[in-house]
């Protein structure tokens, strides 16, 4: 049996619309879906990019004594570059900063003794020796000064 060409053009156009709909509510979702995967690849890669940020930024801590292993208390440590940003050693020698990027140089001093510069290079636990200055002196101590 076959359709008669009336009722099987109106079936055609009826197979017809509902394909172009079809095709239309894909082309839509598609394009929502690449909005989305847009969005998406977007957030991921902010993410990532705090996430890294935030690695950066790294808590030192340490303990600064003499050549004799004594511990040294007052002693200035601060990061190079940014003078508001240092601590000084407690009654134990030990010190922290916080908030320090993880390829700074930290800079030791303490009266009498040479100052250090010690690259962090991503440790987060520094502890540090301090020298002595040398100084060289004439016959009597105040030979310096005339």
């Amino acid at each position: 049996m076959y359709l008669s060409g009336e009722l099987w053009y109106s079936c055609g156009s009826l197979f017809f619309d509902i394909y172009q709909l079809l095709r239309y509510v894909c082309k839509r979702i598609l394009n929502q879906y690449k909005m989305k995967k847009n969005l998406l690849i977007t957030c991921v890669m902010l993410l990532f990019a705090i996430t890294s940020m935030a690695q950066n930024k790294i808590t030192i801590s340490g303990v600064v004594t003499d050549k004799t292993g004594e511990t040294v208390i007052g002693a200035s440590v601060r990061v190079k570059g940014q003078e508001s940003k240092g601590s000084i050693t407690d009654i134990n020698g030990k010190y922290q900063i916080v908030d320090v990027a993880s390829n700074t140089t930290l800079i030791f001093s303490y009266i009498g003794m040479r100052e250090q510069e010690i690259a962090v290079n991503g440790r987060s636990t520094i502890n540090v020796k301090i020298i002595h200055k040398r100084r060289i002196l004439g016959k009597y101590p105040f030979d310096t000064l005339c």
